[in-house]
């Protein structure tokens, strides 16, 4: 995924245009002992298929860090914060870019919800940062869709299931805002007045519709 990112970030490809990336990347490889499996190189079709191929790379590691199995934990749970750090810049690329990838957010934006609930229970103190960290990571990727809304107002299949998992977004944003100010801040400072307008200025996501049921949760909760 980190590949795919900087990829894009470095020469960002037409809808149409084939590229390769290679996994892992040299940086990674290097840091392994001698012998090291030397990776792959990818041949991707267009940007489409890139972004699909990052959505399915974060649905297994999510899989895998999402799990009860603890043996998949102690394997993979390292890789909570990297993950994280990959959310908010894909969705960036997501909502923004020029022409139609053909790509539902929904998807995403479930991953994020999935992390902030599969860690909201943990009462270690190292998992009561990461659960505070997938919260703050959940805001961005909201914050991204607030500020380039098309997708989240598409009359489709694609914009009723974002929707449908936008509200549940704001719902467990809500649930963390509960016991840490800094989240709370965070949703205060980056959702609240764009959700607002959003909803008044579209009926689509109006006060008889399921975004504005979570919204109405996120406004009460920092009205007391």
């Amino acid at each position: 995924m980190t590949a795919i990112l900087a990829r894009f970030k470095l020469t960002i490809p037409s809808a149409r245009e084939p590229f390769e990336i290679k996994l892992p990347p040299e940086a990674f490889l290097e840091t392994l002992p001698n012998g090291a499996p030397r990776g792959c190189t990818f041949s991707l079709r267009d940007a489409e298929h890139a972004i699909r191929h990052a959505l399915s790379l974060l649905a297994i590691i999510k899989g895998a860090i999402a799990s009860n199995d603890s043996q998949a934990l102690l394997l993979y749970g390292q890789n909570l914060v990297w993950l994280l750090d990959t959310l908010q810049p894909l969705s960036s690329i997501l909502v923004s870019w020029p022409t139609p990838l053909g790509v539902g957010l929904a998807p995403l934006v479930q991953i994020a919800v999935d992390l902030a609930e599969a860690h909201a229970s943990f009462l270690r103190p190292d998992d009561a940062v990461l659960y505070h960290k997938v919260s703050a990571a959940l805001a961005l990727v909201c914050s991204d869709l607030l500020q380039n809304p098309k997708p989240l107002l598409a009359e489709d299949e694609d914009g009723v299931s974002l929707r449908r998992t936008f509200c549940f977004a704001l719902l467990q944003l809500a649930k963390a805002s509960v016991d840490h100010a800094p989240t709370s801040r965070l949703v205060a400072s980056g959702l609240l007045a764009s959700a607002q307008e959003l909803v008044s200025e579209n009926s689509i996501v109006g006060t008889d519709t399921d975004v504005w049921v979570g919204l109405l949760c996120v406004v009460l909760r920092f009205a007391r």
